[in-house]
């Protein structure tokens, strides 16, 4: 609810600001000679490039505005790489070894394992692994053709099965969105058959604006001479060289400010021939106020200033709408983390329960048992709930804080005590250290941060409860041996409902409020809660208080 307001506001206020400037045009002049001096300029200036192009391609260089393709020695090259989808000629296929036809012989004779083992002795070769993957499906071993599929993605643009191993690899995992991405990139250089047909496996309906290039490109391959394909400008060499050119950017690159065009369309304007004598095409030019020619500058300004003001609402837009998106799957988390807590404790309790309501408990010791897990769990549950609720208290501003003098190492042998799986936490302490605060709220400082090391390490692995003394201040140092946490994450685990990534995939029991608490009780007794982790080398949360006077 809070994000329509400002969306609304900012809707109204674009289409405010579009309406008026839609208007402003609308009070153009056409001043004739300035027009015929604007399409005049227009044309030389287009003819000059495209001549300018002509030559460049006849030697096989680039061309600054064009995307240009060139066959030689049978291989194709694409320039800028990436500017199109597909290219109009392929290159001349590699045949198939002479090892890779024995084993597909073997494969398809029915001896998949052998095939296997064959496709595995040949390394890490695309031609090998893109069978081996297709050999291991047929095998039903699903890991092992991912595991190929995962190595052939790795080569690149090494050649497999007449496509790059790459968009191989991508295809065989059925990673469609990136090969979609990949083919609509240019990432690859393929022959338009190729392209549809791995863009139609991701279901891929609106192409981008790359295919239309492409596709001039592609009808008009082998003509000599300069044409214009659906708004697309191209020109073509003997030597096997073609360029695309978007006739409009083309266009605009000679048009003066304050004056609009159209290629090839019938209309009011005036029209100047283009091309070659057997390929003819237009371009229209109209004046589009009354300050064209006039008054350039404050033209572009305004444009620029609409530009602007359009993409920084937009730009605005969609950043609040992706933090109102975060808040929510982060409250949606925090609400399944939360429910998951709560039902595993009242599931045991409930269980335990029923059998000793039931009699039937087999004897005494197994009875004192039960009252010693459901005395446990009510205390988990206890401190479940108190957590939640000290947290929103924090959150609303309404916990308060009673002051003391306090003995760091007790504070900290507490907090120990109350913590699960405390035996295997090893002490390390300076004596005689002392902060003023509010030993309650310290302690739950630190069990969190002691209960989070004991959550993340191996069940072996100790935790080092160490404090000391340094420049004032007194640094209480929580260290663990776990995974760690990678650095993008680090600052993020101080907000609440946040939980890092290993945390979701290993399903680690928490609710993402427990280090968002850590922070709220360091700031509130003007210190700071530190992190230094390393994946693979584990962590070290560091407790940073003023020493007491």
């Amino acid at each position: 609810m809070r994000l329509r307001n400002p969306v609304l506001a900012a809707l109204l206020a674009t289409s405010t600001v579009v309406t008026i400037t839609l208007v402003w045009f609308g009070w153009r002049n056409l001043e004739r000679e300035r027009l015929d001096n604007a399409a005049d300029t227009a044309a030389a200036g287009i003819r000059a490039r495209l001549a300018e192009a002509g030559e460049r391609l006849s030697r096989g260089e680039a061309i600054e505005g064009a995307v240009v393709v060139v066959l030689r020695d049978g291989q194709v090259t694409v320039t800028p790489r990436g500017a199109i989808p597909f290219v109009p000629v392929v290159g001349v296929a590699s045949p198939v070894d002479r090892a890779i036809a024995a084993a597909e012989a073997v494969e398809f004779g029915g001896d998949l394992g052998r095939a296997a083992a064959l496709y595995r002795g040949m390394g890490l070769n695309g031609e090998a692994l893109l069978r081996l993957g297709r050999v291991l499906r047929k095998m039903g071993d699903g890991a092992g053709a991912m595991a190929a599929y995962r190595e052939l993605e790795r080569l690149g643009d090494v050649a497999a099965g007449g496509v790059p191993a790459e968009l191989a690899g991508l295809d065989g995992q059925g990673l469609y969105q990136r090969l979609a991405e990949g083919v609509d990139g240019g990432r690859w250089v393929l022959a338009r058959g190729a392209a549809e047909f791995y863009r139609e496996r991701a279901g891929e309906r609106g192409k981008p604006d790359s295919w239309r290039l492409a596709e001039a490109l592609e009808a008009a391959w082998g003509t000599p001479g300069v044409r214009l394909v659906n708004g697309v400008v191209t020109i073509w060499r003997a030597n096997g060289a073609g360029a695309a050119l978007d006739a409009d950017a083309l266009a605009r690159r000679f048009v003066p400010a304050g004056y609009g065009f159209g290629i090839g369309d019938a209309g009011p304007g005036v029209v100047r021939v283009l091309g070659e004598g057997s390929n003819p095409w237009t371009i229209r030019v109209w004046a589009e106020s009354p300050m064209a020619g006039a008054g350039p500058r404050l033209l572009l300004g305004m444009l620029g200033a609409v530009i602007l003001f359009l993409w920084g609402t937009v730009y605005f837009m969609a950043r609040a709408m992706r933090r109102e998106e975060a808040a929510a799957r982060l409250q949606a988390d925090f609400v399944a983390s939360v429910s998951h807590e709560f039902r595993s404790p009242l599931t045991t309790v409930r269980q335990l329960a029923e059998m000793l309501e039931m009699g039937q408990v087999p004897s005494e010791e197994r009875r004192r048992k039960y009252y010693q897990v459901l005395s446990s769990e009510a205390r988990r549950l206890q401190r479940l709930v108190e957590t939640l609720l000290d947290f929103g208290k924090m959150e609303a501003g309404a916990q308060k804080f009673r002051f003391e003098r306090l003995d760091v190492g007790e504070v900290v042998r507490r907090a120990v005590a109350e913590a699960e799986g405390s035996e295997r936490v090893v002490l390390d302490g300076a004596i005689d250290l002392a902060v003023d605060g509010d030993g309650e709220a310290l302690v739950v400082a630190l069990r969190n941060l002691l209960e989070n090391a004991l959550k993340y390490s191996d069940g072996d692995s100790p935790v080092t409860a160490r404090w000391e003394r340094g420049s004032g201040r007194v640094s209480i140092m929580v260290a663990d041996r776990g995974p760690g946490i990678p650095r993008e994450e680090q600052e993020r685990v101080f907000e609440k409902f946040v939980r890092g990534r290993r945390a979701m995939e290993g399903n680690v029991k928490g609710t993402g409020v427990g280090l968002a608490m850590v922070r709220h009780i360091a700031t509130a007794h003007g210190g700071a809660v530190r992190l230094e982790s390393e994946p693979g080398r584990g962590s070290v949360f560091t407790l940073d208080l003023p020493e007491a006077e």
